[in-house]
């Protein structure tokens, strides 16, 4: 991944690196920034959903010749509730605090369906651990086909979803937060860092 600085005057990328993943995979996709109120100065991201739920730190290469930094897991525990084994949760937009949990839309695909569906889901993360703990029903926008959020805020009592459909016909949503309650418990059990680093 590539990580930098968008200069508003300029409308240029400054200061770039590339960030090696913390293991050798064929692609790379769906890192998610991750601004803790509590340790606002780390630059952390959340890296997977599925199995494992892992957050990384952006840290440096010591070595003055290697050209590119690496994603450090520092942050990880086991999910042991079904929808994180039967599909590959991935990260969607930014958290969004609150005072019961960072708010996080995510998504999954199903596979062999054509057009390809996609489905939404909120998952609330604790303040503490970060670890997942809710999750709300799963849900699309329009329809079935390819929908990506990009952004999310909260604004009165409303989730507001900035999304695409088919990378294209941008669309901002007003849902009433009383829509999309978190029934669903995320049952997680703790991971020993040095298994997942």
């Amino acid at each position: 991944m590539m990580v930098g600085q968008y200069n508003l005057d300029t409308m240029r990328l400054e200061n770039c690196k590339m960030i090696d993943p913390p293991q050798d995979t064929p692609r790379e996709k769906n890192w998610i920034p991750f601004v803790s109120k509590k340790e606002p100065e780390r630059q952390l991201y959340i890296y997977k959903w599925s199995d494992v739920f892992q957050i990384g730190e952006h840290v440096q290469y010591l070595d003055p010749d290697e050209n590119w930094d690496a994603l450090k897991i520092v942050y990880a525990c086991k999910v042991n509730t079904p929808i994180f084994h039967y599909y590959d949760i991935r990260g969607s937009s930014n958290p969004v605090w609150t005072p019961n949990g960072y708010v996080c839309l995510v998504h999954f695909s199903v596979e062999h369906t054509l057009p390809k569906q996609y489905y939404h889901m909120l998952v609330l993360l604790d303040l503490e651990t970060y670890f997942p703990k809710r999750h709300t029903k799963i849900f699309h926008f329009f329809e079935y086909g390819v929908e990506f959020c990009l952004s999310v805020l909260i604004v009165a009592n409303q989730y507001k979803f900035w999304i695409s459909r088919q990378d294209r016909e941008p669309a901002c949503i007003d849902v009433p937060i009383s829509v999309l309650p978190y029934d669903y418990k995320i049952e997680t059990s703790s991971v020993l860092q040095s298994s997942v680093v």
